[in-house]
């Protein structure tokens, strides 16, 4: 997938406009109604998150999860790492099946706010390897 980082998007580059624009779209009251209304409740929950972003949806997880988080922009995992590394793996890279392959399977698998992103067949394959991750 080509991320597109130029002209007035080089702003959404830097991981505090990417949280600030994200928060006033109202995308963190969007991850509390998803986590609490739709994530399975049970201790060591496997996720994967693709286009993980800044991992923010960590804010609403429990810490008894096993979270691993992939981001094609290296800032957006740097600033992951810093804010929750205790708390998951992150990845500056595009998730492949090699990747699935030491990782082992899923319980819950969020590609939030990506699709958009994508052509029809970069989309082809996020859902294809999203159910090669699910348990």
């Amino acid at each position: 997938m080509a991320q597109i980082t130029s002209g007035i998007r080089s702003i959404l580059s830097h991981p505090a406009m990417y949280n600030f624009t994200q928060n006033f779209l109202g995308v963190r009251k969007a991850r509390r109604v998803l986590t609490d209304e739709y994530f399975p409740k049970r201790k060591g929950l496997r996720v994967l998150d693709i286009g993980c972003g800044t991992a923010e949806i960590l804010e609403f997880l429990p810490e008894d999860i096993h979270y691993v988080g992939f981001d094609a922009s290296e800032e957006y995992i740097e600033q992951a790492r810093q804010r929750f590394g205790h708390r998951g793996e992150f990845f500056a890279d595009l998730v492949n099946s090699a990747h699935l392959d030491h990782l082992g399977k899923f319980d819950v698998v969020l590609a939030f706010g990506v699709l958009h992103h994508l052509d029809d067949p970069e989309a082809a394959t996020l859902f294809r390897i999203a159910d090669e991750a699910l348990d």
